[in-house]
């Protein structure tokens, strides 16, 4: 029977091995893509300022992007334009559901990876471990809402090994605070 469990370590480890692989390949595309002298730095831009058009689906579209640090400034400008066309709390409520939908994936991804790195810290210094688990709902929340990279709070969430559904609601209604501020500005200034 060990012989089974070392051939599932051994497919383990190359999963592991190629997936690291794959978005390493696929993050050196995005840069070629994004810096190319063709200009699809450009038409990105544009394909994302298209998506006020779209009305409620680009609030949700938008909220996605938002999730990921490079494209958080043109999802901001697309939620401000559509909160002077459409109701900012429902623009609000379907941009965090985007934007929750996105960080949950990302949630999946690093959840198997920094919970063992937490569990190594944990034991070393217990003392830690009742100050990060009591306030990390409250620093999760406060860089989901904040202009930060949610790559970071999501890689938070996952090494405090947070249960999906208590994620999804701080994510949800720090996602819903910061963009209702967005819309609702949208809807006074344009």
């Amino acid at each position: 029977m060990s012989w089974l469990s070392d051939e599932l370590r051994k497919i383990r480890l190359a999963e592991l091995r190629y997936e690291r692989l794959i978005l390493l390949f696929g993050a050196v595309l995005l840069a070629i893509v994004m810096l190319s002298p063709q200009g699809y730095m450009r038409q990105f831009s544009e394909w994302v300022s298209g998506l006020g058009t779209f009305g409620y689906l680009g609030a949700f579209l938008a909220g996605m992007i938002s999730s990921f640090g490079i494209t958080v400034p043109p999802a901001v400008a697309v939620l401000f334009v559509l909160g002077s066309q459409f109701p900012p709390l429902a623009i609000a409520a379907i941009a965090a559901t985007g934007g929750t939908l996105a960080d949950l994936l990302m949630y999946g991804l690093l959840k198997r990876r920094l919970a063992k790195s937490f569990v190594k810290m944990e034991h070393k210094h217990p003392e830690l471990s009742k100050w990060t688990h009591r306030l990390g709902p409250l620093i999760v929340g406060f860089i989901i809402a904040s202009p930060l990279p949610d790559e970071l709070a999501t890689g938070i969430v996952a090494a405090l090994r947070f249960d999906e559904k208590e994620f999804v609601i701080i994510v949800w209604i720090a996602h819903f605070l910061a963009l209702f501020a967005i819309a609702s500005t949208g809807s006074i200034l344009v």
